[in-house]
């Protein structure tokens, strides 16, 4: 999957490619764009890349979701890119798709999983100590 966002903090976009096989690949644009690559740190199949600043530190994380179990796993820049391994956030299932912004304003991406097919949204908030809001059949309103 390719990915990009800004990985190093310096407010450029860095391009990166995620293979299932736990390889990261990364070009970042402090390091004139050269490859950085990570391997064997994440990566099953069936999981999606996301790329989302999760700590707040002014640097996108590398994280992976898996929709059917709802399960996250996060690469923090924060703790020297130690793994955290998210308890499932959501219930998850065939159509959700992961992704991470800051919903509520504070600096942190939010989890968050959405349903394309239905138009259910779940959203974990950081500011709410990982409150779920639940946003069902959002496209029909």
């Amino acid at each position: 999957q390719a990915i990009a966002a800004d990985f190093d903090g310096d407010r450029y976009a860095d391009p990166a490619l995620y293979n299932t096989n736990g390889t990261w690949q990364v070009k970042l644009s402090t390091a004139g764009y050269q490859t950085i690559t990570a391997e064997g740190l994440l990566g099953f199949a069936g999981w999606t890349a996301v790329a989302a600043d999760f700590d707040g530190d002014g640097k996108v994380d590398p994280a992976i979701y898996r929709a059917e179990t709802g399960l996250w796993i996060v690469i923090l820049s924060s703790s020297n890119y130690g793994v955290a391994i998210i308890d499932p956030w959501f219930l998850g299932g065939a159509g959700y798709i992961g992704m991470g912004a800051d919903f509520d304003g504070n600096g942190y991406a939010d989890p968050a999983a959405a349903d394309t097919s239905a138009g259910n949204w779940k959203i974990r908030l950081s500011s709410g100590n990982y409150i779920l809001v639940d946003l069902p059949n959002f496209l029909d309103e």
